[in-house]
C-alpha cells in the first residue's frame, strides 16, 4: 500500500517539537508587535531600510562587474537609487515609517477596488461572490480608516499589521503541531 502526505506524529517527535517552538515564537512576537505597534513598525522600517541599502549595494556592484552589458547603466540608476532610499529611511525613520504605510495603503485601496469588482463580475455565476465584494469593502475601509488618520497611523499600522500575521502564523504553527496525521 502507498500512502503520501506528510505524518507529523509518525515521524521524529524533533517535527513537533520544532513546529511548537516556532510557533510559540511567532506568537510571542506576535504579542509584543500587537503590544508595542510604534516599536515594531521603527524595527520593521529600519530592517526593510537596511535591506535596500544591501540589496541596493549588491546590484550596484553586479551593474559595475558586467561592464559589456548595455543595461549595466540602467541597472546602475535603480540599483543606487534603492540603496540611496534605504540610506534616507536609516538616517530619517519617520520618512521610511511614512511612505511605507502609504504603500501598505494604496495596497489595500487597490486590493479593495479589485475584489469589489471581481465580485461583481462574477455575481451571475458564482454564489460566494459578496464574500468577496464584502472583503473588498473591508479593504477599502481599512485603506480609507488608516488614510484619514495619515500621518499619525503611519506610526503604528505597520508594527500592528505584522503582529497580527505573526500571531495568526504563530497559532497555524501550534495547530499543526497539536494535530494528529492522518494518512493521504
Amino acid at each position: 500500500m502507498i500512502t503520501s502526505g506528510i505524518h507529523l506524529r509518525e515521524g521524529p517527535p524533533r517535527a513537533v517539537n520544532a513546529l511548537r517552538w516556532i510557533g510559540w515564537s511567532f506568537v510571542a512576537l506576535g504579542a509584543a508587535s500587537v503590544l508595542a505597534p510604534q516599536l515594531a513598525t521603527f524595527v520593521a522600517t529600519s530592517f526593510i531600510a537596511a535591506a535596500m541599502v544591501f540589496w541596493g549595494a549588491l546590484g550596484l556592484w553586479m551593474s559595475f562587474t558586467l561592464r559589456a552589458f548595455p543595461e549595466r547603466n540602467f541597472s546602475a540608476v535603480a540599483f543606487g537609487l534603492l540603496a540611496s532610499l534605504g540610506i534616507v529611511f536609516l538616517a530619517l525613520p519617520t520618512l521610511g515609517i511614512e511612505v511605507l504605510t502609504m504603500l501598505v495603503v494604496a495596497g489595500f485601496l487597490a486590493e479593495g477596488i479589485v475584489s469589489i469588482a471581481y465580485g461583481l463580475r462574477v455575481s451571475a455565476r458564482l454564489r460566494g461572490w459578496r464574500w468577496m465584494v464584502a472583503s473588498g469593502i473591508a479593504a477599502l475601509v481599512i485603506g480609507l480608516i488608516v488614510l484619514y488618520g495619515w500621518p499619525d497611523t503611519a506610526t503604528w499600522l505597520l508594527g500592528l499589521l505584522l503582529g497580527i500575521n505573526f500571531l495568526s502564523t504563530g497559532i497555524a504553527l501550534l495547530a499543526l503541531g497539536r494535530a494528529p496525521s492522518r494518512i493521504a
